[in-house]
């Protein structure tokens, strides 16, 4: 099945472990977080999540998507699903990259399968994408001016 991708990345000069652990502290999303500003559940594969996605300008909504993938420090992924899972299932990936020592990559993709699957990217691609840019200005600057 193909997935249909709304993809970001940005550069923060910080370590990886300092990026996951900011990242994969999801109680603490409520104090730097614009995209999702509360959050709750344990970091472990096959859990299940309660996430409020509210960035500016949206409606907010709870979500509950289960953990597919925790793999300290590169990645870090969660599934969401409706009744049917070839109609719509979209997963939450964020990838942690080393550059070097002070320097990181993070990736934040939204991937869409299903038949959905190319209009949900058609109808809200480009506010999620705008979102998910807002959250990874807002996790560099958490990481940047954290200290060590």
């Amino acid at each position: 099945m193909k997935a249909h991708t709304v993809h970001t990345e940005i550069e923060i000069s910080a370590p990886a472990g300092r990026i996951w652990k900011i990242l994969t502290d999801i109680r603490g999303y409520h104090s730097w977080n614009p995209m999702i500003r509360n959050a709750r559940g344990k970091l472990k594969v096959g859990a299940w999540l309660r996430l409020y996605f509210h960035p500016r300008g949206t409606i907010g909504v709870i979500f509950h998507p289960y953990l597919v993938t925790v793999d300290e420090p590169r990645e870090f992924r969660w599934r969401g699903l409706l009744a049917v899972p070839k109609v719509f299932v979209a997963e939450h990936v964020f990838y942690v990259t080393a550059v070097n020592d002070k320097q990181t990559l993070l990736v934040q993709d939204m991937e869409f399968y299903g038949l959905f699957a190319p209009l949900a990217v058609k109808l809200k691609g480009r506010m999620m994408r705008e979102a998910f840019d807002g959250m990874n200005r807002a996790l560099k600057q958490q990481a940047e001016t954290r200290q060590a």
